[in-house]
């Protein structure tokens, strides 16, 4: 892929760069849910071809090692085309997608996470 640059984000990047991120972070400490900022070792990564541009977020933590997110937009569109999530032992999952019909609402219910099942099951 052509035109690639990554951009640090933790104590190696430009001080100019760490404001703007810890200005447009969220709060780890918002509401039950939110979404928490990146740690120091995080890196991203944008890159672009005639088919996709693709966006890579990778985080190294100490313990549990480094995981990666990598999405692939289309690159006439910009929709989201797939992604592949890394975990720390390297195993992906890819989730591609394709023929949507944008008309049609999903039914709200195949959203829906009973968590009082899931529990009796790992227990």
């Amino acid at each position: 892929m052509s035109n690639a640059w990554i951009a640090p984000t933790g104590s190696d990047a430009p001080p100019a760069r760490r404001a703007a991120r810890k200005a447009r972070a969220p709060s780890s400490e918002g509401a039950p849910g939110s979404a928490r900022p990146f740690s120091g070792n995080a890196t991203h990564a944008v890159s672009q071809d005639n088919t996709f541009v693709t966006v890579t977020i990778e985080e190294k933590t100490q313990f549990v090692g480094t995981s990666r997110l990598m999405m692939m937009f289309g690159a006439k569109d910009l929709q989201l085309r797939q992604w592949t999530v890394t975990d720390p032992q390297g195993f992906d999952t890819t989730v591609a997608v394709y023929n949507l019909d944008a008309t049609k609402k999903p039914d709200p219910r195949m959203f829906v996470i009973n968590y009082d099942n899931n529990s009796q099951r790992v227990q």
